[in-house]
């Protein structure tokens, strides 16, 4: 069964210029579920999680956004959008006073026939609202939610999170996020101390290999907003280390890899594909799941044989079947995007699918 779960609520507030920020912004926060469990403090049901009781009557929303580190230029990994159709009148009249809230999108495949993978579902957005609009055709309300990827901290809303737009209108300094690292200091240190200081509302998971990084030269630079404090630290450490630096977001924390960090694969069955992969390029493929969020930008991805999916064959054509039984496609992959595509009403399977594009293991393999 397909799970969805969208929760929009007020951001954490930590300062008093960020109270005052929120004074006019009085939306109610509201969470819609696909999936419902009995209320614990009364009668009725309230909103639950995968491993909960699906519910035939929810609310159907349509949203698509693309996965992609935040140390690459690619515009594709921009905001993301989410539609909530049937949506009360109440909500449509304030979408305007949505801007600012915190979104959480949790999606996968639930209990249920006729896939059920609980276990591969889990939040795959945590961002912040750029902009909102309500909609009224006829008898159909609906509500259209643009959001960043990531979460923009209320202290750090009158810097640009997008050209040439300001979410509160606040005449604030901007380039006011800094990397440091002077000459023969250790690289990685004095990445965790940009990132801790610039995303606030995350914490922040280092899984590279534990040896010392040494600046090749000093580095000082001031950036507008995170995305573009980690686009610079991924071309620092290019530059310094010729290392690819990945920095993706898993729920509420900033996970920073590299090409030379050893890990365990995800293993991808054959009965899960969607469709076959491809080859988009020399050394990038793509392939295509049901919703999952158990896979992350950075992650190692494994891609069996067609011998393991244990097909049933006449005899005759065992021999032959014997040449073509191993996959262009088997080996082990990096994911490099995740493409999110949910329509909860549809009736085609791919149009609640995750699309992974990869490269293989090996510095050398990757352009």
């Amino acid at each position: 069964m397909r799970f969805y779960r969208l929760s929009v609520f007020n951001p954490h507030q930590k300062s008093q210029v960020s109270r005052n920020a929120y004074n006019e912004n009085r939306a109610k926060p509201f969470t819609l579920s696909s999936y419902v469990k009995r209320d614990p403090n009364g009668p009725g049901w309230v909103p639950g999680f995968a491993t909960d009781r699906f519910d035939p009557g929810a609310l159907d929303i349509q949203f698509q956004f693309t996965e992609n580190s935040l140390t690459t230029f690619d515009t594709s990994s921009g905001a993301a959008s989410i539609t909530i159709k049937g949506i009360d009148i109440a909500t449509v009249k304030n979408a305007e006073n949505l801007r600012g809230k915190t979104v959480s999108l949790y999606a996968g495949m639930g209990k249920g026939l006729p896939l059920s993978n609980p276990e591969q579902s889990g939040e795959i957005l945590l961002g912040t609202v750029l902009s909102s609009v309500g909609n009224w055709e006829g008898t159909d309300l609906s509500l259209t939610l643009y959001v960043l990827p990531y979460i923009v901290p209320p202290e750090q809303w009158g810097t640009p999170i997008a050209p040439g737009l300001t979410p509160t209108g606040q005449q604030q300094p901007v380039d006011n996020l800094q990397f440091h690292c002077r000459w023969g200091e250790d690289l990685t240190m004095a990445t965790k101390q940009a990132l801790k200081s610039a995303a606030t509302n995350y914490r922040i998971d280092f899984k590279i290999p534990n040896t010392v990084r040494l600046a090749t030269r000093e580095y000082l630079a001031r950036y507008h907003s995170l995305k573009d404090l980690c686009i610079g630290i991924g071309r620092i450490w290019k530059e310094s280390q010729g290392l690819d630096l990945a920095i993706s977001i898993r729920s509420n924390s900033l996970v920073v890899t590299t090409e030379d960090h050893t890990r365990s694969p995800i293993r991808v069955p054959f009965e899960e594909l969607m469709g076959q992969p491809s080859w988009n390029g020399p050394t990038e493929i793509s392939f295509t799941t049901a919703m999952r969020a158990n896979i992350c930008v950075g992650d190692l991805v494994e891609l069996p044989n067609i011998s393991e999916a244990g097909l049933i064959m006449a005899q005759n054509s065992a021999a032959i079947f014997a040449l073509r039984q191993h996959s262009l496609f088997a080996g082990t992959y990096v994911v490099r995007t995740i493409s999110h595509l949910g329509q909860f009403r549809s009736k085609d399977g791919l149009q609640w699918a995750s699309t992974f594009t990869c490269y293989p293991k090996g510095p050398k393999a990757k352009p």
